[in-house]
C-alpha cells in the first residue's frame, strides 16, 4: 500500500509539473507575441 502510495503520489507530481511547463510556455508564446507587437506599434 506504500509503495502505491509514494507513485501515486509521483504521478501527480509530473502531472502537476507537465501542466506547469505547457502552461508556462503558453505564457511565453503570449508574452513573446506581445513583446514582438509592442516595438512594431510603437515604430510604426
Amino acid at each position: 500500500m506504500g509503495r502505491s502510495g509514494k507513485t501515486k503520489g509521483r504521478g501527480r507530481m509530473t502531472a502537476a509539473l507537465r501542466r506547469a511547463r505547457s502552461s508556462a510556455a503558453e505564457v511565453a508564446r503570449a508574452l513573446g507575441d506581445d513583446l514582438s507587437l509592442r516595438p512594431m506599434d510603437t515604430v510604426s
